[in-house]
């Protein structure tokens, strides 16, 4: 083997190789270089980089290739260009849709936290663990939450389970194959447990977390989704034990359930192009002046309505098949089915319990009334030149409680907010009422180009359902007035909606025939007629 030659005394020793370039002149090279690409959506050559002539080239054309490496940027052959790398474009986008899912969930959150009276939280997936994008805190003194970008172990907190239990099967394996870190005593770390746990959390569509991610905090989690059926985020609420006891969870993943659900529709961005009724059945023997007041009986699995050009109380099964239960002897005014579905007609200044039998005499006329939450109900009288909301005993007894806009139409009661809302035709008007705070407020306002809402209805989902006079259609709302979809209907004037059926899903339409020119009723046959309904 040759031994290598050492130098001679005076050669020349070879140049070294050059050394990285500064890291703080790189930084700012490579910014500037993906700032003037940014802002070029056709790409920038090479020699168009002329911003970059203090750099150098040496050290353009290092952070050129390191960012082409690095997947930042792309290279098109065809006119030697550079442009964001593909990755790049996609983690903008997912920013943006990051953003917009805060903006839209915000009003969620809200209502959330003033339906639940705890924090709530929307997160995301970081790829690590799930991150806090949005809250708000509860009104409590020591509200449970944890600050902005606040990150959530997958294994046991709430929002960390909605991501893992929705997350593919390989994904899955390789985060519960990771170290599971034990944070509280409560904190699953048995993986069958786990699994079993994360399992049910699909079953049943949420999450829960029972202080295994933090001693005093109970939470439950929803999954919200994007257009192609992922979970893009999920919304929270938790609370101290004390305050969430284990009674109470079922009511508030309801809650929660259906505010991911009302996130998730504004997320994928429904075509509010009116839609029309998949499939339309007349449940009515003939068309009538006027039906109203349609309700659901759950104990008789039928729909209930009242004839009021015959004073009569007609049944409709969801086979069709329907039936006369009852003849007034004065013209009834509305009719409720109770939460014991006690069936109760309010004809002027009577109540009567068709159930029971027995009638009772109220202080003043009815205009229109919903069951409350403890077989009572909840109506609209006028009493000295006032509309007035009162509680109604089944025994006739009232009791007042606020003063309402005149010009008020219909009603209707969302248990899970504990709000009345209300239509004021005239002003296109939706208001809600809060039973507890005993706030007025509006939630939304339709152009008169609509029409004049005429009947609302609270759906198994928690939205709420608006029928328009002279407007031929539906609109969907989420309880804080955002738009969700549109239905058109084959009637100029619903006089009720009601929800029905063993999923509630049907959507039961009542109407009126009276007072319509006989150019529209030429092309509403179905006008003064109860209809069932089934939207998609």
């Amino acid at each position: 083997m040759t031994e290598p030659k050492s130098p001679a005394a005076g050669d020349r020793m070879p140049d070294p190789p050059d050394p990285a370039p500064e890291m703080a002149d790189a930084l700012r090279c490579a910014k500037t270089i993906v700032l003037q690409v940014r802002s070029s959506p056709h790409g920038v050559r090479r020699d168009q980089l002329t911003a970059l002539q203090e750099f150098g080239p040496d050290l353009v054309n290092f952070c050129l290739q390191d960012l082409l490496n690095r997947d930042v940027l792309r290279s098109e052959p065809g006119d030697q260009s550079y442009s964001l790398s593909f990755s790049e474009l996609q983690s903008i986008v997912d920013m943006v849709r990051r953003r917009e899912l805060a903006l839209v969930a915000q009003p969620e959150l809200s209502e959330l936290r003033n339906l639940c009276g705890e924090s709530a939280v929307v997160a995301v997936d970081d790829g690590q663990a799930a991150r806090n994008l949005a809250h708000v805190l509860g009104p409590h003194p020591i509200p449970v939450i944890d600050d902005f970008g606040t990150r959530f172990l997958y294994h046991c907190s709430a929002s960390g389970k909605v991501f893992l239990a929705y997350a593919a099967q390989e994904r899955q394996d390789r985060l519960l194959n990771q170290p599971l870190t034990q944070r509280t005593e409560h904190t699953l770390r048995d993986r069958a447990a786990l699994r079993q746990d994360l399992q049910e959390t699909k079953r049943r569509g949420c999450s829960i977390s029972d202080e295994e991610f933090s001693i005093g905090q109970r939470a439950v989690s929803a999954p919200i989704f994007g257009e192609n059926g992922e979970v893009i985020g999920c919304i929270t609420v938790a609370g101290p034990p004390y305050r969430i006891p284990h009674a109470r969870i079922p009511a508030l993943a309801e809650a929660v359930k259906a505010a991911a659900r009302r996130i998730t529709d504004q997320m994928i961005r429904p075509d509010l192009t009116p839609k029309r009724p998949t499939d339309i059945s007349v449940l009515s023997e003939q068309a009538s002046g006027e039906c109203s007041a349609p309700k659901w009986s759950e104990e008789r699995q039928a729909f209930l309505w009242i004839d009021r050009d015959e004073n009569q109380l007609w049944q409709s099964k969801l086979d069709g098949s329907s039936e006369q239960l009852h003849q007034f002897t004065s013209r009834p005014q509305s009719l409720v089915v109770t939460t014991a579905d006690q069936v109760i007609a309010l004809c002027g200044d009577r109540l009567v319990n068709l159930s029971s039998g027995k009638e009772s005499l109220m202080e003043s006329p009815v205009q229109c009334a919903v069951p409350g939450t403890a077989n009572d109900i909840w109506a609209v009288t006028e009493r000295y030149g006032e509309k007035q909301l009162i509680n109604l005993t089944l025994d006739g007894h009232a009791s007042d409680h606020a003063v309402l806009p005149l010009g008020l139409g219909s009603i209707t009661y969302c248990a899970v907010s504990g709000s009345i809302y209300l239509a004021v035709p005239d002003r296109g008007e939706i208001l809600s009422y809060n039973l507890i705070t005993r706030q007025l407020k509006q939630i939304c306002q339709f152009s008169k180009a609509s029409g004049r809402p005429a009947a609302l209805a609270i759906d198994a989902n928690w939205s709420l359902w608006v029928a328009f006079e002279q407007g031929w259609g539906l609109s969907k709302l989420s309880l804080n007035g955002q738009l969700l979809a549109r239905y058109t209907l084959p009637l100029p004037h619903p006089t009720g909606l009601c929800f029905g059926g063993p999923n509630r899903d049907r959507l039961m339409v009542t109407s009126k025939r009276d007072g319509q020119p006989q150019e529209v009723l030429d092309h509403a046959p179905l006008a003064g007629h109860a209809l069932l309904l089934q939207l998609d």
